[in-house]
């Protein structure tokens, strides 16, 4: 984004907006709160939608040590224990407590640990600024706003989002026919982080191979679909609109959605569910 918030400001400067909207935020160098900032300064309102858990966990995936589920982010130094445990491999390794109480020790001898500290402090005193700057803090999922009702985040502008599926239009006409199809169903962005390269792995694992893959989605890294496509044989639909995807989740046995990064809600879940369509999912 380099160059880009002069142009941002320059925008705002004789655009004249009512409300800004963000619906990123990104650390090191992206969308940070000196735009949040500026959009005050220029517009009546200032809105930002969580689509990702921004500023909260250090690591992201709110697993302490990554051995269980962790809902803190506001203590410092539980945090900072964890951060050091990922980082000497202590989840994938098995090293004891004891070992991880001396790499501990060592890292807070050299000034390591307090740095680290401090950085882990400085995300969610970020944190504060950007619900203290937004007029509202848009949130999808109950699981997050529940994560930061219980790290004492629970300011009137952080408002939940209902999200209207099917079932607020209409009833179903019919059950869904849950017969054997052999089909699969993935529905995602073609990159890294909404994993299909795993998908394509566990399906060349499975003896079987009248298994269809469907896979929808817009390309955005070319080589990693590319990848893909060699791994394993799916058929490749590209992009659909959003009611003609709704009226094929019945055409399928599964909808496979392994995000190799902590998603905040996939909305595509609500509709499978609607359609009693089971869901894999990381």
């Amino acid at each position: 984004l380099k160059g880009s918030f002069s142009v941002f400001e320059s925008l705002l400067e004789k655009g004249n907006f009512d409300i800004c909207h963000f619906h990123e935020y990104s650390e090191y160098g992206g969308i940070e709160i000196p735009w949040f900032k500026k959009a005050k300064e220029h517009t009546r309102s200032v809105f930002f939608t969580f689509h990702l858990p921004y500023l909260t966990c250090y690591k992201g995936d709110f697993r302490y040590k990554g051995v269980e589920d962790c809902n803190t982010f506001s203590d410092s130094k539980r945090c900072t224990k964890c951060v050091i445990a990922d980082r000497m491999g202590y989840r994938k390794s098995g090293k004891s407590e004891m070992y991880l109480s001396i790499v501990s020790g060592m890292m807070a001898m050299a000034g390591k640990k307090r740095e680290l500290e401090k950085r882990i402090v400085e995300k969610y005193q970020k944190l504060n600024e950007l619900i203290s700057i937004c007029d509202n803090i848009f949130i999808y999922p109950d699981w997050f706003k529940n994560i930061l009702s219980g790290n004492g985040y629970n300011d009137r502008v952080i408002k939940k989002i209902p999200y209207k599926t099917k079932t607020n239009i209409q009833e179903p006409d019919e059950k869904p026919d849950r017969s054997i199809k052999n089909k699969l169903l993935f529905v995602g962005r073609i990159q890294y982080q909404k994993g299909l390269h795993l998908l394509c792995k566990a399906m060349n694992a499975i003896a079987s191979k009248d298994i269809q893959l469907d896979v929808y989605g817009n390309i955005i890294d070319q080589k990693y679909f590319e990848n893909c496509s060699k791994k394993y044989s799916f058929n490749f639909k590209g992009t659909t609109g959003y009611h003609h995807l709704l009226s094929i989740l019945n055409e399928y046995d599964f909808l496979v959605l392994p995000s190799v990064f902590t998603e905040m809600f996939s909305l595509i879940i609500k509709d499978a569910f609607y359609e009693k369509l089971p869901v894999f999912s990381s």
